[in-house]
């Protein structure tokens, strides 16, 4: 009976349904990019820069370059990723997506900065993976150098 109880009046705290929720999306990302390891790329998940606080979802490399993925769980209903008329706001629904941007944005440059550092001098490009809401009018856009993708259902890769 408390047990019951417990289930109806306590709610799981945001934070762990936001996390959930992202961890789901990384994981269908990860499910994506299986087929470019059998065709020889290699993909990292969920990885850190040395002498950063970045968190990298995933890194892919393979016969095109290397390129930084951010998992985004969108998922609200009758929403869908666009760029504003005037072309300086990208939108999910309608909240503006910006400060997302600019996060992907950093640390595909500092992703680039440690592979120097190893001796690698290449560029990364970074991608958003959004998973639930659809992107622009054919899947894929490109706002400000990041490109930004529908992210096919697990097992449509």
């Amino acid at each position: 009976m408390l047990g019951a109880w417990a289930v109806r009046a306590l709610r799981t705290p945001r934070h762990v349904t936001a996390w959930r929720t992202g961890a789901a999306g990384e994981r269908r990302t990860a499910d994506m990019l299986q087929p470019l390891e059998r065709r020889g790329g290699h993909v990292l998940h969920d990885r850190a820069i040395r002498g950063s606080r970045a968190n990298l979802d995933h890194v892919a490399t393979g016969n095109r370059g290397i390129a930084y993925i951010d998992t985004r769980n969108w998922q609200a209903r009758h929403a869908s990723v666009s760029v504003s008329r005037e072309g300086d706001i990208l939108w999910y629904g309608r909240y503006p997506q910006n400060r997302s941007l600019t996060t992907v944005e950093r640390q595909a440059p500092q992703l680039a900065i440690a592979l120097r550092r190893d001796g690698w001098d290449i560029d990364v490009q970074p991608v958003i993976a959004v998973h639930g809401a659809p992107v622009g009018r054919r899947g894929r856009l490109v706002f400000d150098g990041v490109t930004v993708i529908d992210a096919p259902v697990s097992g449509a890769a």
